[in-house]
């Protein structure tokens, strides 16, 4: 069955950008040549143009907009009518940017790294999902998704002759620290599961810095022994509870 030049297109633009040449690709289809090489030509062209990169700053003064502006009206004066009548349309809005962020975002930046293009839109979602969570339960497994994101970014970011991210390795050691604190708004049941799952991911964060440590310059070892001693009273921490919670104890740590 003939090829549909489209279909060809397609495919010799993909082995364009897994490094063939023009040149290579005209070879296959000699047949062609005069219709692909100039559009072959475009579409590297394109790829090779600079992509604007959006200003983080300005994506989270957004994020803390939408926070303000979901704020529930506490009268039902006239003025709180007509604010109460354009709540819909808020959560309208917000499912708009929901799905356009699962379309997108969670297909095109999940793995996104620190300077990146797309990493500004990843650092977007999450902090929308950060508003749009209302319970303690789900705000602690929230922060350690986060927590797990920022350990994997952190150690893709490690090299020996370059000075740590310490930015990203506070972040990730931060997300552990709230998730611990909204624990003790937990009952019992709810918080043993719960400590469980940050244990395993505070176990993954100290596994990945011992790594780091091993390969580390000299420069960057004082930064990951700081870190492991913020890991070990994430453990102490955790161990405490996990304590009072199996003594049947009410009241215990909530943070470090």
């Amino acid at each position: 069955m003939k090829q549909r030049i489209e279909d060809v297109l397609d495919e010799l633009i993909s082995e364009v950008a897994r490094g063939k040449t023009i040149g290579d690709c005209m070879s296959k289809y000699p047949q062609h040549e005069e219709e692909l090489r100039s559009l072959l030509e475009l579409a590297t062209s394109i790829n090779e143009v600079p992509k604007p990169e959006p200003d983080a700053e300005a994506v989270r003064a957004a994020v803390r907009r939408l926070q303000i502006s979901t704020v529930r009206p506490k009268g039902l004066n006239l003025r709180g009518f007509f604010t109460l009548k354009m709540l819909p349309v808020r959560a309208i809005a917000a499912f708009l940017v929901l799905f356009i962020l699962e379309v997108t975002t969670v297909s095109l930046s999940a793995k996104s790294l620190p300077g990146h293009f797309l990493y500004p839109v990843k650092r977007f979602a999450e902090d929308v999902q950060h508003v749009l969570t209302l319970d303690s339960e789900g705000m602690v497994r929230h922060h350690v998704v986060l927590a797990g994101r920022r350990t994997n970014e952190w150690a893709a970011t490690v090299e020996p002759d370059i000075p740590l991210n310490c930015v990203l390795l506070d972040e990730m050691l931060q997300e552990i620290s709230h998730a611990i604190g909204h624990l003790g708004d937990l009952d019992a049941e709810s918080a043993a599961r719960l400590t469980d799952l940050i244990y395993e991911c505070h176990l993954s964060q100290v596994e990945v810095l011992e790594r780091a440590k091993e390969c580390a310059c000299p420069c960057n070892v004082e930064e990951i022994e700081k870190a492991l001693k913020h890991c070990m009273n994430h453990s102490e921490c955790l161990e405490c509870i996990k304590y009072h919670l199996e003594s049947g104890g009410i009241r215990f740590p909530s943070g470090t």
